[in-house]
């Protein structure tokens, strides 16, 4: 049965060439297997290609703190932001609390994502010069308010102008 077995075909993502597997990721629907791309494919195109596919954003949390090309652990975050900042996902907390980078957990409490996902965001953020940025240019106000009031005193007076000046 082993030599029958060697003779069956494999499936194009499986095959040795990594352009023949970069081929067959758009075809490819199962998402146990794009995981295994994702995160354990030899070339780093599969391995960012397959992150556009997949939707889990514990797998996407893996990569972006265990792969060794920063231009796929980019992706990977990149990803997770769009998941956070999804409306209709259901697990956009998740995506937003897996994130570490500054700059996309800004971005998520600035935004008009869900206030969970936001409150989930700002909770992760503890750089004073970030929370400053939130509290002066978060799109919804409750948020802008307790990033100010996580501020030091030099930030939140600062902060509080900016505030102030957005009410109508």
């Amino acid at each position: 049965m082993g030599i029958l077995d060697k003779l069956k075909p494999q499936p194009r993502w499986k095959h040795s060439d990594p352009i023949v597997r970069l081929q067959a990721i758009p075809d490819l629907g199962d998402a146990s297997e794009l995981a295994a791309l994702a995160e354990h494919d030899l070339d780093a195109k599969v391995r960012t290609a397959a992150l556009a596919k997949v939707v889990d954003p514990v797998v996407l949390g893996r990569v972006t703190t265990s792969d060794t090309d920063r231009g796929v652990r980019d992706a990977a975050a990149d990803r997770l932001l769009a998941l956070a900042l999804d409306a209709s996902n259901p697990e956009a907390a998740t995506a937003a609390g897996l994130l570490s980078d500054v700059r996309r957990v800004s971005v998520i409490a600035k935004s008009t994502a869900a206030d969970g996902v936001r409150g989930i965001a700002l909770a992760r953020l503890t750089d004073e010069r970030a929370l400053g940025g939130v509290a002066r240019h978060a799109k919804v106000e409750s948020t802008a308010l307790a990033a100010a009031a996580r501020l030091g005193a030099a930030g939140r007076a600062r902060s509080a102008r900016t505030v102030q000046r957005r009410r109508p």
